[in-house]
């Protein structure tokens, strides 16, 4: 597996090089994430972007199955910042609760 985003999407059929060419163009001047890029332009839908991003990263996938009920600890968290870091918590143990996160690779979240 491709460890770029761009890279991982075209060897997955779901983006043409010509199209993460265009894409990276963009980020120089924007400086935004490339997978939010390649989604606003049209290129590829959120769900590819989440899938490869998944893949790359060793992570699971949370699809709508895993939002059938909310876990107890979802009561003691601030929905303000759930919903401002696009954090969702799944199921909760005695030692951690597992969350769903559009940025996996925020170390803070």
């Amino acid at each position: 597996m491709p460890d770029r985003i761009g890279e991982a999407l075209i060897a997955g059929g779901k983006l043409e090089p010509a199209e993460l060419e265009r894409a990276i163009r963009v980020q120089r001047d924007t400086r935004e994430r490339l997978g939010t890029l390649l989604v606003q332009l049209g290129f590829v839908a959120e769900r590819d972007v989440a899938t490869a991003i998944a893949e790359q990263r060793g992570l699971p996938l949370a699809g709508p199955e895993r939002y059938h009920t909310a876990p107890e600890c979802l009561d003691r968290m601030s929905l303000e910042f759930l919903k401002r870091n696009q954090v969702m918590p799944l199921a909760e143990t005695e030692h951690a609760v597992e969350v769903a996160m559009t940025d996996p690779d925020d170390e803070y979240l």
